[in-house]
Order: structure tokens, then C-alpha cells, then sequence
């Protein structure tokens, strides 16, 4: 049986970059491997995340998006290529609250990153001169530095950053969460009711105008 805590326990993702002859600096960033980068945008560490493409994930992850196979796989490459050996680490057994708080960093991470992509997404279609900023577009202005920033703590920050986001930023994340699933669901960001619509487009012509709020 695999021991997937043990392999992402024994080796880092810039290890893993590393020995698979990715070029790592002083700040632990390298150009990705899973875009067309011409400059480092990918940050290594325990776990790794691209500031171009919003690839994000562990080492098992990294291993298997990098040669293109699944996750067993990738990390039966791993066993072998570090020489891990089965009971050589010590596995520390967690509280059913420590493993409930880790599913949650791990859940919330893939929805910043799904929701990173969207928010890229509709911020590449601006207006027309002249017209009002449609709701996805000021959206994507107004979440982006928040969504990214808590992409970037829950990937490499603290466990005491990691649990302050979840603390102050738990609800915002299932917020984005909707998001996502609106999207999904309809092809389109899901609209105010018929009565909001001209508050946000108030809101809009504000923000077009650079009024404050």
C-alpha cells in the first residue's frame, strides 16, 4: 500500500523539481513546467503554485501533472527515485480536528485556484468605451489581490496564518465557492435579481469613474 503522508512528509516539491531537472533559485521560484513560461512565475516549496497558469499542489501532484500520470503512479516514482522505505518515517497520528482542518486547507486551495482562473478569465473581457463595467468584470477587479493572497497563505504560509484565514476568511471562500458553481451551472456568473441590477451597475459606473465607495 501506498503511504501518500509518508512520500509528501519525506520530500518537498522543490526536491522533486530539483531532481527532475527544473532550474530552482534563491526564492525557491522556477518557470513552469505546465505553460509556456519565459520568466520563474512557479513558487516551490513543501507545495507548489504558479502566479501564470494558478497551478497549485503537493508533490505528488506536482510528480504527476509533470510526466502526465496518475497520482498512484506518481508517487510509486517517487518511492523509488528518493529511496523511501516503508516505516523509515515516523507518521504522526493527528486528531479527528487536525485531519478535518487539513481536508479544509486542501478543499479551500482547489477552489481559490479554480476561482483565481475564473476571475482571470473575466477580467480579459473590459468593456467598450463608454459602457458600463458588466458585474463578472468589476468582480474580477474588486476579488483578485484578496483571492490571490489567500491562495499564496493557505499554499506556504503558517499553520497559525492558515488558521486565521479559516477563522476570518472560511465564509468568503464558500462565497467564491457559489462562484464557481454558479458558473459552472449556467455558463455565466450567476446576476443580482432584477431589483439589484441597478445598485450594481450604480456600483459599476462608480468604480468606472473612480468615485469611492
Amino acid at each position: 500500500m501506498i503511504n501518500f503522508a509518508q512520500i509528501k512528509q519525506s520530500i518537498t516539491t522543490r526536491q522533486a523539481a530539483e531532481a527532475y531537472g527544473l532550474s530552482v533559485n534563491s526564492r525557491g521560484m522556477c518557470r513552469c513546467p505546465f505553460h509556456n513560461d519565459h520568466t520563474p512565475s512557479m513558487k516551490v516549496d513543501e507545495t507548489f503554485y504558479c502566479f501564470g497558469c494558478g497551478a497549485v499542489g503537493d508533490v505528488i501532484t506536482f510528480t504527476a501533472r509533470l510526466f502526465g500520470i496518475s497520482a498512484g503512479s506518481a508517487a510509486r516514482k517517487l518511492e523509488v527515485d528518493f529511496g523511501i522505505v516503508g516505516g523509515d518515517v515516523a507518521v504522526i497520528q493527528k486528531s479527528p480536528a487536525q485531519r478535518k482542518f487539513e481536508d479544509w486547507v486542501y478543499h479551500a486551495r482547489e477552489v481559490l485556484r479554480a476561482y483565481n482562473l475564473l476571475l482571470v478569465k473575466w477580467k480579459s473581457r473590459p468593456p467598450n468605451p463608454g459602457q458600463d463595467f458588466p458585474p463578472h468584470f468589476t468582480e474580477a477587479l474588486q476579488n483578485s489581490a484578496t483571492a490571490k493572497e489567500l491562495l499564496w497563505e493557505l499554499s506556504f504560509g503558517t499553520e497559525e496564518e492558515k488558521q486565521d484565514i479559516y477563522l476570518h476568511y472560511k465564509e468568503k471562500i464558500k462565497e467564491y465557492e457559489q462562484r464557481i458553481h454558479d458558473y459552472d451551472k449556467r455558463g455565466n456568473p450567476s446576476d443580482a435579481p432584477d431589483e439589484q441590477q441597478g445598485s450594481r451597475h450604480a456600483e459599476s459606473r462608480k468604480l468606472h469613474a473612480g468615485l469611492p465607495e
